[in-house]
């Protein structure tokens, strides 16, 4: 039987917890670490995913995600964050689709108990076959941050010129150029933008507002047909660690747009660096029979 899917969740959670792809797969287990140069931060990110196809083709997707990062701020101890999302796709008509999901997430600072660090979010999602190499989506994505309500309104598109070539990606969150001249590798260029908070034990007056944005360049090897290895090498801009009070928040944050922002700072980290990450992917295909 071949399935039809317009729209996968990809719990990599970095920005908002969560990335959309539009591609006819959905990895299974990721598991990929990042080094940062000089005394940048390192992190891990352990993803699980398992979509369930239902008889009338709606796809139920339930993932789970750990990650864990080095603090670049002195004194305290490594971040650390969870998620959990149970999402259904509703597909109706050939190509379109709507997508729902509820994302519980989990961030703090180690040592703590995880249950305390606790955020509830959500993501909304409807895509838009326009023909049979290009569809749009458009949605929002809500959490409730240490700072506030975090909203952030959502525009994607998947444009497939031809077999080789796929540009795809979910604005403000992601964005991807990909090549294929064969089966077994894949190249191109990525970028990831990232948001969240995280609840601190060695300071339980404070929450760290992480903000950062990373493009990369990224090759991926099929060692099998289902099981990948990727690298990827980039740069971060516009990063940057903030603790602030927990009694500090704003009004509303709207993607960037910050409202009623007028918390003073209590510590920052401000710097960018090289990146290199390597990543081992059980990818299944959706298309396949």
């Amino acid at each position: 039987m071949k399935f039809k899917i317009t729209v996968v969740l990809t719990v990599v959670l970095e920005l908002i917890s969560l990335e959309l792809s539009s591609q006819n797969f959905v990895d299974i287990a990721n598991i990929n670490y990042t080094h940062g140069s000089s005394k940048n931060p390192n992190r891990i990110v352990i993803n699980l995913k398992a979509p369930v196809v239902l008889k009338n083709k709606d796809i139920l997707l339930l993932s789970g995600e750990y990650h864990e990062l080095t603090m670049p701020l002195k004194n305290y101890n490594p971040l650390q964050g969870g998620n959990l999302v149970a999402g259904y796709q509703k597909n109706i008509g050939e190509g379109n689709s709507i997508f729902l999901a509820a994302i519980n997430r989990f961030q703090q600072e180690k040592g703590g108990n995880l249950m305390d660090a606790y955020q509830l979010g959500g993501i909304v999602i409807a895509t838009i076959q326009k023909s049979e190499r290009f569809k749009y989506k458009f949605g929002a994505y809500y959490n409730q941050e240490l700072f506030g309500t975090f909203m952030v309104p959502l525009f994607g598109f998947d444009w497939k010129p031809n077999k080789q070539w796929n540009f795809y990606g979910t604005l403000p969150i992601s964005a991807n150029i990909a090549y294929s001249p064969t089966e077994k590798f894949v190249t191109g260029i990525s970028f990831k933008g990232t948001v969240a908070t995280y609840t601190m034990n060695t300071n339980k007056h404070l929450y760290t507002h992480r903000v950062t944005n990373e493009a990369f360049a990224f090759a991926d090897f099929y060692l099998t047909p289902s099981l990948v290895f990727q690298c990827k090498a980039g740069h971060t801009f516009g990063r940057n660690f903030k603790t602030f009070s927990t009694n500090d928040k704003m009004n509303l944050a709207i993607s960037s747009v910050k409202i009623g922002d007028n918390r003073p700072i209590q510590e920052e980290y401000k710097t960018d660096s090289w990146l290199l990450q390597g990543a081992l992917i059980y990818r299944y295909s959706l298309t396949k029979k």
